[in-house]
């Protein structure tokens, strides 16, 4: 399964798609639709280790060492949200804002199209959502796409591989979710997930 952009009235939207096998060759079919594809911008350099002291006045070592895989993983979420420009509704940490100025298509030079509309990621455990006026939406990052599909695959990432191939499924939905992640955390992150008798974001 992978996230095909379709262009209607010039505006990008993004569909689920999977390639079936037939007598004639390889056919892709649409497996249903994501929303709006939002393109974002960096607006702050900042390191995942910068952010953790930021956000709990921590070092990364200690902060490794006390935290679950699931909060590691919703904080390199909230991180890579907090760079493009998004902000918490007050002291609500599971839910961040992307306020107007958002550019809803990839701009053509010299030609920025401006969204007044809100952006709103949940990142409780039990609800994970991106949407844009009540609408799921997608957010193009990183060269991929955060959306309600790859971030609760990302969230709710489960395996019953070998080792080598949990730790290629894992590396696979971070990537699909647009959230980039050292290799040094990756492997981190990795330890925290992996059981032999079945590997659990927990």
């Amino acid at each position: 399964m992978f996230i095909r952009i379709k262009h209607i009235k010039q505006q990008p939207y993004a569909y689920k798609v999977r390639n079936k096998w037939t007598k004639k060759g390889t056919r892709q079919k649409t497996a249903g639709y994501l929303g709006r594809v939002f393109y974002l911008n960096p607006v702050k350099d900042l390191t995942f280790e910068e952010f953790i002291h930021n956000e709990f006045n921590q070092d990364l070592t200690d902060y490794m060492k006390s935290s679950s895989s699931r909060v590691v993983i919703q904080d390199l979420v909230r991180f890579e949200l907090i760079k493009q420009g998004f902000i918490y509704k007050g002291k609500n940490r599971n839910i961040l804002l992307y306020l107007p100025n958002m550019t809803p298509k990839k701009p053509k030079k010299g030609n920025k199209v401006k969204s007044e509309t809100l952006i709103k990621v949940e990142l409780a455990q039990s609800f994970l959502n991106i949407t844009n006026v009540k609408k799921p939406i997608v957010l193009a990052l990183n060269n991929d796409f955060l959306c309600n599909y790859t971030l609760r695959k990302l969230m709710r990432f489960k395996s019953f591989s070998s080792e080598e191939e949990c730790g290629r499924e894992l590396a696979r939905v971070f990537i699909a979710a647009g959230i980039h992640i050292v290799p040094s955390l990756f492997v981190e992150v990795f330890q925290k997930v992996y059981s032999r008798g079945g590997s659990y974001v927990k």
